[in-house]
């Protein structure tokens, strides 16, 4: 409680700025302290001087014993298992021939003992090519007995454990890669694809071995197909063909079939071979794969690529004039049509059709017909443009000028014209009356077409013919059976002048010609 104490006391004296005071302010107030008036005059409590603390003396620090350093201890590594101490033996290279023969079999029993794990297969695998060729064997029918194990996770493990093989030795990849195209006939969608997975990295591993064994499997099975009564439909023919269509061989084969390479020959050799056992369907898709390869386009004379599909294509059709069924005969104009397609634009070699009607065994002339067999444009068609590759190259002097040798080029178009006319008398008589004044448009044609040859190439100074009953000599041709080609005049004509356009060439009877004579001398 405070009492009234009146007014307060006027302050007295000056600011004192050394303390911060007025004289006779407050008693309390010590030197150097802000006065406060607030607590005195207002009655409250006044501030108490201020005391500096006492120290308290430091008590003396405790020795403290000095930790002895300790020493650091590796901890001891676990035990080694029989496979790691396997795998030191074989990379060390200071082993011993029995040494490694023993860490071999420990790692084989290891894997037989438990083909469910995948790190004891891994171990054996990874160590492939530090084996002997006897324990590789060993390896390789291990791997493809983990193919045939009745579960399915083990046999998906062996299609992958073989890629690892091949990829380790690549020499082991056309083996491998044989295996592969044999299960393609596996009835699982998972594990087929892990099979077709496993052919696309042989293809990408070696091309070569892996394309050679894939094509060979198809024109296997297409040779067998075609020899058996009853084709299959899903046979092996079919399933690697639909192997080649897929989007990750494609890809595969953009990558490795480049131009030129090796890859890329196998690849048309292998079609074009397996085009000697194709239907009208299989043609198709096999003729597409080559037409992707680069190759294909190429501006080369001849192109070999064109021309080995090409000359396949007209061997099978061959093939399949000889069988007397009806949807032989159909395919095989469907696949006549589909090589002249196929050469359409092209700079294929056109002997390959030269070679085609020189092969031909034509029995009936409704089938010539349909193979545009007397149609004049046809055969100018290719026989013209044989001779023009030939000058073409002679001029350009290429490489593969050889390829075109004069010798060989008039053996071709002579093959070609002598199975024209043989072909025209073996089927004249079957043609009949209605059918006669084409086969005569069919001989008159083709006289012209020989002779507008002769005059565009000038090589060609002497064309001998020989005429030695049914014979036909190496580099020219005879008459056929009852007719034959003279070179006369108009006066001694003793049959009828067929072709006004060509006036030193005739049509006679075959008695009134000579043994042995020259014709077509330029």
């Amino acid at each position: 409680m405070s009492y009234y104490r009146g007014p307060p006391q006027p302050q007295r004296g000056r600011y004192d700025y050394s303390n911060g005071s007025h004289p006779n302010a407050n008693p309390y107030q010590q030197p150097g302290q802000w006065r406060d008036d607030r607590n005195y005059y207002a009655g409250g409590r006044p501030q108490q001087p201020y005391v500096q603390p006492q120290q308290q003396p430091r008590p003396p620090p405790q020795q403290q014993p000095r930790p002895q350093p300790q020493r650091y201890s590796r901890p001891s590594p676990p035990p080694k298992t029989p496979r790691t101490e396997a795998r030191e033996i074989l990379d060390d290279v200071r082993s011993s021939k029995e040494q490694r023969a023993r860490a071999f079999k420990v790692l084989l029993d290891d894997a037989r003992a438990t083909p469910h794990s995948t790190r004891s297969v891994s171990s054996l695998t990874s160590a492939f090519h530090l084996f002997a060729s006897d324990q590789q064997e060993e390896v390789i029918d291990f791997v493809y007995d983990l193919c045939e194990d009745p579960e399915q996770g083990v046999r998906i493990q062996g299609y992958r454990t073989i890629v690892e093989l091949s990829k380790a030795v690549p020499s082991w990849t056309r083996r491998n890669a044989d295996v592969l195209v044999q299960l393609l006939q596996s009835d699982s969608q998972t594990e087929l694809r892990v099979i077709r997975d496993a052919l696309v990295s042989h293809i990408r591993t070696d091309p070569v071995a892996a394309i050679e064994v894939i094509t060979e499997h198809m024109a296997r099975a297409g040779e067998v197909e075609d020899k058996s009564a009853q084709p299959l439909t899903g046979g092996m023919k079919r399933l690697v063909l639909d192997f080649l269509m897929t989007a990750d061989v494609a890809k595969a084969r953009g990558e490795k079939l480049v131009a030129a390479s090796d890859a890329e020959a196998s690849f048309n050799q292998g079609v074009s071979e397996a085009l000697l056992y194709s239907t009208r369907s299989d043609a198709k898709e096999l003729l597409s794969l080559i037409q992707t390869l680069p190759s294909w386009t190429s501006q080369s004379q001849p192109n070999q690529f064109r021309t080995q599909s090409i000359s396949s294509l007209l061997e099978r059709v061959i093939t399949l004039t000889h069988k007397l069924e009806a949807a032989a005969a159909e395919d095989a104009l469907a696949l006549f049509i589909l090589a002249q397609d196929a050469a359409a634009g092209g700079n294929g070699d056109p002997r390959a059709f030269l070679r085609f009607w020189a092969r031909m065994a034509w029995s009936d002339w409704t089938v010539a017909e349909q193979y545009e067999y007397g149609r004049a444009e046809s055969i100018l068609r290719w026989l013209k443009a044989s001779m023009l590759v030939w000058k073409d190259v002679h001029r350009e002097q290429k490489d593969d000028v050889a390829a075109f040798e004069e010798s060989s080029l008039t053996r071709d178009v002579s093959a070609a014209v002598t199975v024209l006319f043989l072909s025209a008398a073996g089927t004249f008589e079957k043609a009949g009356a209605a059918n006669q004044e084409k086969m005569w448009a069919f001989v008159d044609t083709t006289l012209a077409i020989f002779s507008r040859l002769c005059q565009t190439v000038n090589r060609f100074h002497t064309f001998p013919f020989y005429a030695h009953a049914h014979q036909i000599s190496e580099d020219g041709f005879v008459c056929t059976s009852r007719y034959i080609l003279v070179r006369t005049s108009p006066q001694n004509a003793s049959f009828r002048v067929r072709d006004e356009g060509c006036p030193w060439i005739w049509i006679e009877p075959r008695q009134h010609a000579p043994a042995e004579f020259h014709c077509l001398q330029m």
